[in-house]
């Protein structure tokens, strides 16, 4: 899994300006802010969620909510949020490699990330999706 949008395999196969450019379109400070937003709201949502099973289970009983439970739930929806928010940015630096590269082809499939080093044919081996040149 990959935790950083740095880290996300397709930009080692790019030269380091090729990567910096990339990077520096994609995340861009209305990006990360956006991320928080959203990962926030994520984490409201599963708290939401774990309120209303709280209160669905606990009918009739008497007893304090538990909010450990419930910041737990936010937690957990906070941090797929944020996984979800990664799987977007994978692809817009998908995208975005395409412009970079200027020319040459990708090294990597856009459509599902396989590693296309040293393969000479114009389709993925992994998917059938044609490279792309530009």
């Amino acid at each position: 899994m990959h935790w950083r949008p740095s880290t996300i395999p397709e930009l080692s196969h790019l030269t380091p300006p090729q990567r910096k450019q990339i990077l520096r379109g994609a995340l861009s400070f209305r990006w990360w802010s956006g991320l928080v937003r959203r990962c926030a709201l994520s984490g409201l949502l599963g708290a939401g969620v774990a309120l209303l099973a709280f209160a669905l289970l606990k009918r009739g009983a008497a007893g304090a909510l538990d909010f450990t439970a419930v910041g737990a739930a936010f937690c957990a929806g906070a941090l797929c949020g944020y996984r979800l928010q990664l799987h977007w940015l994978r692809q817009a630096l998908r995208r975005g490699m395409v412009d970079a590269l200027d020319g040459e082809s990708t090294p990597v499939c856009l459509a599902c990330g396989y590693d296309l080093t040293g393969h000479e044919g114009a389709a993925c081996p992994e998917c059938g999706r044609g490279r792309v040149w530009r």
